[in-house]
């Protein structure tokens, strides 16, 4: 979470913990041969054969629409199209073993069109067929009234808290926005991101809206950013720490302001599309950030600090089906048990893939450290390490609080590594330089942080291309995108100041990751 004035950066980095993949429910099933209307998000389902069946759906000019066909059982490849009212084909249907996609349907009128499913080469099989906004993948159908995917915190002028199936971003201050990130989707580039929306309260002036291809670097965050404003107008930008670049400045939006609204943003290469209730308001186009985490966004008018409340609901992520999404859990149940049991809860949730035979492990090793800075002792000496999981269970001996305990990976010298700290403050953070340049730095406190000396807290790591993803005592911490590298690996211990300490480091367990 940060909050951002015209001129300077303030607060802290946003984590925004958990996330799972979704799945639509309430479907509807058709019959052989029978016609209906769907709708976005409704999902029907059948036997397909050689006889055709069609659907129709309503669309805006300048939509873009995604289907998806999971094939239940039997042999069947299906052959999907969709045509508008004049039968011209739009798009034809990929065939795969197991689904048919049709992905980023552009929708050229306003009007109805219609969608077609026969099988092919004499199969059959049972089938669903979902109609959703975007792409045909989804990642993300949250009704904010089971798992948390967003960050949450309570300050004196900030808020984030879900109730009643809301998040509910609230901020008393003067021309600033802040924001929640949902970082368990990792790097996504093309995706259509949509939110149910109120505005809950206003002094005299809100903004809202939803953040794009957020990318955290040594100064903060820097993402796309749609907004709109209680005075019926939208703009987009590019949102740095420094300062926030208009790619496109307030304009009305010609249409009624609605006590509550559905607003997307629709990412495609390096064109961003921008929707009110399902009409397109603009595309405008930039190619600075290629990938990103998604967000939602609040923010206030300028004079006397004014308060600003919004409601966020039934957040939506579609992406193209061949989108590899890496989903973390927010909690891992088998934290305290043994490696082999971590890595196959990780593996069932498609956080990671495999483990090779490779591994290294050891017991009650000691790191001391005297002065101020890092000491790093080398746990392997394989040079070249890259993809890993990390579990260590750590403490630290000292009668001072800045003294922080962790692992370096991908470590080449001491100005090219990546840390992961845990400290007797209670907080934890992340730091990768290159080449003496800061890359990534991460740093929050935690409440799942035992901070008694001796008290010790179990660490898992997965760091996998450029995610790295923390977990304290089982719990998700923190999921960031830095730099890929490889290196050794070694046990840390960062002294703040001047300090007499120990970290001790027991049932240290190192596993090599396997590509998907």
């Amino acid at each position: 979470m940060r909050s951002l004035d015209f001129s300077k950066w303030m607060l802290r980095i946003a984590i925004a913990i958990g996330a799972t993949l979704c799945v639509l429910a309430n479907g509807l099933h058709v019959t052989q041969g029978q016609a209906a209307t769907l709708a976005l998000f409704q999902t029907v389902s059948g036997h397909a054969d050689q006889s055709a069946q069609t659907w129709t759906f309503s669309a805006h000019k300048g939509q873009t629409i995604g289907v998806r066909v999971a094939i239940a059982s039997g042999n069947l490849s299906a052959l999907l199209d969709c045509s508008d009212a004049t039968h011209q084909a739009l798009a034809h249907g990929a065939v795969t073993a197991k689904s048919t996609t049709l992905d980023g349907i552009a929708i050229p009128a306003d009007g109805t069109y219609t969608l077609t499913l026969k099988a092919d080469n004499n199969t059959a099989g049972d089938f669903a067929l979902t109609l959703l906004p975007g792409y045909s993948t989804l990642l993300m159908n949250d009704s904010m009234n089971g798992a948390n995917h967003w960050q949450l915190w309570q300050q004196t002028q900030l808020t984030a808290q879900i109730a009643d199936s809301k998040l509910r971003l609230q901020y008393t201050a003067a021309n600033r926005f802040t924001w929640t990130t949902a970082e368990q989707i990792g790097a996504l580039a093309d995706g259509y991101l949509q939110a149910d929306v109120w505005i809950e309260r206003q002094s005299v002036y809100t903004e809202y809206g939803l953040l794009m291809r957020g990318v955290t670097q040594a100064d903060g965050l820097t993402f796309y950013a749609f907004m709109l404003n209680s005075d019926g107008k939208y703009r987009f930008g590019l949102s740095t720490p420094a300062q926030f670049k208009v790619l496109q400045d307030w304009t009305p939006m010609g249409l009624p302001l609605t006590t509550n609204a559905v607003i997307g943003v629709l990412a495609q290469g390096d064109h961003f599309s921008l929707f009110y209730n399902g009409v397109p308001l603009a595309t405008l186009t930039d190619s600075t950030l290629a990938s990103g985490q998604i967000g939602l966004l609040i923010g206030t008018g300028a004079g006397d600090p004014t308060t600003a409340s919004v409601l966020y609901s039934s957040v939506v992520l579609t992406a193209p089906h061949d989108t590899k999404a890496i989903t973390l859990p927010a909690a891992l149940a088998d934290w305290q048990r043994a490696p082999e049991r971590i890595v196959a809860e990780l593996q069932a949730a498609g956080s990671i893939h495999g483990v090779d035979k490779r591994s290294y492990g050891l017991t009650q090793t000691v790191v001391r450290n005297y002065a101020v800075g890092l000491v790093m002792q080398p746990l392997a000496k394989v040079a070249d390490l890259q993809d890993l999981l990390i579990i260590a269970d750590i403490s630290s001996d000292t009668t001072q609080s800045g003294v922080a305990c962790g692992v370096a990976l991908r470590y080449t010298n001491d100005k090219t590594f990546t840390m992961i700290y845990i400290d007797r403050k209670g907080g934890y953070g992340l730091y990768q330089t290159s080449g003496g340049h800061g890359v990534l730095a991460r740093y929050d406190l935690s409440k799942d942080i035992k901070t008694a000396n001796l008290s010790v807290n179990r660490l898992i790591i997965v760091a996998e291309q450029t995610l790295i993803a923390v977990y304290i005592n089982g719990k998700l911490i923190d999921r960031s995108d830095g730099q890929l590298a490889s290196g050794q690996l070694g046990l840390a211990i960062y002294n703040y100041q001047v300090a007499s300490a120990r970290c001790e480091f027991d049932n240290v367990s190192v596993q090599m990751l396997t590509a998907g």
